[in-house]
């Protein structure tokens, strides 16, 4: 499992919240909720898919923390390439 809470800036930090059902959506695996700075998360997923949506959710709490305009397409990709550098560099 991952951490509880992950600090964005120095003063920021998002609580990430493990539930069995986001949104009441049976398909949704993750949510951030900047409003509240949480980072929603759906219990049960493989390791894999659990990294994959934490980076997700991060570029989002990223994205609203810096004002940074990514379209949610472009959050896919970038997930993707992190996850990658991060695998073959043996960081994870």
């Amino acid at each position: 499992m991952l951490p509880n809470q992950l600090r964005i800036k120095s003063k920021i930090s998002y609580e990430i919240v493990y539930q069995d059902e986001i949104k009441n959506d049976p398909d949704c695996v993750g949510l951030c909720d900047p409003n509240n700075r949480h980072i929603y998360i759906k219990n049960g997923l493989s390791k894999t898919e659990l990294r994959k949506t934490l980076l997700h959710e991060l570029c989002h709490a990223w994205c609203f923390e810096y004002d940074i305009n990514i379209p949610h397409e472009s959050i896919y990709k970038l997930e993707e390439a992190i996850l990658k550098t991060l695998t073959l560099n043996k960081w994870i």
